[in-house]
C-alpha cells in the first residue's frame, strides 16, 4: 500500500527537471487516469474482490518480451486449499498486450488466487502489471476476469486506448479481481517503470488431489 503515490511523485519530480524519460513516464500515468485507473487500494472502478473459503497459491518462472506490444509466458505449481482438502498441480499460462517500455527478461512469479485453481487460476484473465527497473525488476500485477467471451483489443494500439476500452466494458460487465501476484526478475530495459494490460489465458493441470 502507498507504492503508486511514491511512484507518482517520484516521476513527477524527475519530469520536472526536463528529464525525458520522466516526461514520458507522467505523461503515461496521467493518461491511464483517464481510462481505468489503479489507485493506491490497488481498485478499479465497479470491481469486485471474492470472500472465498478456497484460496490458491503458485510459484513457477516468467519470461517475456516487448516493444511497445508484449508477449509473456510462465509455468509452474499450485497449491489450491479447499474448504476440505487441497490439490496440488501444475499451470501454463500465454499472455499478449501492451506495455510502455523495450525489453526483455525472465525472473520467478509469486501469485493468490481468490478461489479454485481451476476457475481463477485457470482460464481467461486480464493482468494490470507495474515493475520498476532497480538493476533487479520487482512487479506487482493484479488479475481480473476477462468479459464474456474474452477481452476484444481496441483498435488503437497505445495502452490508453485499451484501458479506456476496459472502463468502457465496465458498463455491461463487472470485472471480478480473482488474484495477485509479485514478481522478481532480471533482463533489459528501456524504461525504469512500465505499466503493462496483459490479457492471456492459464491451463491447470491436477497431479494430487485430496
Amino acid at each position: 500500500m502507498g507504492e503508486e503515490t511514491l511512484l507518482r511523485g517520484a516521476i513527477a519530480a524527475l519530469a520536472a527537471t526536463g528529464n525525458a524519460k520522466g516526461r514520458l513516464l507522467d505523461h503515461t500515468l496521467d493518461r491511464c487516469d483517464d481510462g481505468a485507473t489503479m489507485t493506491v487500494s490497488g481498485s478499479i472502478p465497479g470491481a469486485v474482490v471474492p470472500s472465498p473459503t478456497d484460496f490458491t497459491i503458485t510459484e513457477g518462472l516468467t519470461v517475456g518480451a516487448s516493444a511497445g506490444a508484449a508477449y509473456s509466458a510462465g509455468s509452474g505449481v499450485y497449491f489450491w486449499k479447499k474448504s476440505r482438502g487441497f490439490d496440488i498441480g501444475l499451470y501454463g499460462s500465454l499472455s499478449v498486450g501492451l506495455v510502455t517500455n523495450i525489453g526483455a527478461g525472465g525472473g520467478v512469479q509469486l501469485g493468490y488466487f481468490f478461489g479454485p485453481a481451476p476457475s481463477t487460476l485457470g482460464g481467461d484473465s486480464i493482468e494490470l502489471a507495474v515493475t520498476v527497473d532497480a538493476g533487479v525488476s520487482i512487479g506487482g500485477s493484479m488479475f481480473i476476469s476477462a468479459p464474456p467471451g474474452g477481452f476484444t483489443p481496441p483498435a488503437g494500439t497505445s495502452l490508453s486506448s485499451w484501458l479506456s476500452s476496459m472502463a468502457a466494458s465496465t458498463r455491461s460487465w463487472r470485472p471480478q479481481v480473482i488474484g495477485v501476484a509479485y514478481t522478481l526478475s532480471v533482463g533489459v530495459s528501456a524504461l525504469p517503470v512500465d505499466i503493462a494490460v496483459m490479457p492471456g489465458r492459464t491451463w491447470t493441470r491436477s497431479v494430487v488431489s485430496r
